[in-house]
């Protein structure tokens, strides 16, 4: 016989949750009732945002909108970052790779190189890190004014403007991702903190309808119980009903 399947994922929470408030709903304007009414109550004010003292306090499902929010956008800044860092690697390279062969094609003297502290064969340096990645930038750019002042020609493609516009967009992406990161972990903090409040609720739920219903014939006691949000999973060798999940092992309530 199928068995009750309890949510285990936040979501999955927040959807039997939900259904249940809102299934209660009709079949209380039906003169049916399954749920007391102070459950209904208290999930309705758990899911709901409430407010105190002129504050708005987000309730359940607005957490968890908002953190899902919230890892696109730092999904999003990150790839950014990424991008940036990439582009202003390339400029090093190319600025590295650039200025060695006008030296060697124009027969500048070595010191221009030592002006942007690049060995005199022009080695690419290794760049292992973004605090490496920048420190590279910082005396390339700087390096050209020095060797300006000294009589060499500015260097172009990339020109030391270029370098410095493609460093600021990298330390100005990576900071973008810091805000959105510090409100994303804030607000699984509050995640956390309510779910085992979810978790709560959702057993209250499944146990209320199993006591409503258990005196119906099966079949219809689970259908009622589906309408309310419930999963029932169907061990192996049995005939799953619409819905219903293949047994799974356990895990615990999360994202």
């Amino acid at each position: 016989m199928p068995r009750v399947r309890p949510p285990r994922s936040d979501a999955g929470q927040v959807h039997l949750l939900g259904t249940a408030v809102k299934t209660a709903t009709g079949d209380s304007a039906q003169n049916r009732s399954y749920l007391p009414a102070g459950l209904l109550t208290q999930i309705s004010a758990f899911l709901g945002d409430s407010q105190q003292n002129g504050t708005t306090h987000p309730g359940h499902a607005t957490l968890l909108a908002r953190r899902a929010a919230l890892e696109g956008k730092v999904t999003q800044e990150t790839a950014d970052a990424l991008t940036a860092e990439d582009i202003l690697d390339t400029h090093i390279r190319d600025y590295i790779i650039v200025l060695a062969r006008r030296t060697f094609r124009m027969k500048h003297s070595a010191a221009v190189l030592d002006f942007h502290q690049i060995d005199h064969a022009g080695t690419v340096p290794a760049i292992s890190s973004r605090e490496d990645r920048r420190t590279f930038a910082r005396q390339l750019i700087a390096g050209d004014p020095a060797a300006i002042q000294a009589g060499f020609p500015p260097m172009a493609n990339p020109s030391a403007v270029e370098l410095d516009a493609a460093l600021q967009a990298a330390t100005r992406e990576a900071e973008e991702i810091i805000p959105a990161d510090r409100e994303l972990q804030a607000i699984l903090e509050l995640i956390r903190a309510s779910r085992p409040r979810a978790t709560e609720l959702a057993q209250e739920v499944i146990d209320e309808l199993r006591h409503a219903t258990r005196k119906l014939e099966p079949g219809t006691a689970r259908d009622i119980m589906r309408s309310y949000g419930i999963t029932f999973e169907t061990l192996e060798g049995e005939s799953p009903e619409l819905g219903d999940v293949p047994a799974t092992p356990a895990a615990p309530a999360g994202s």
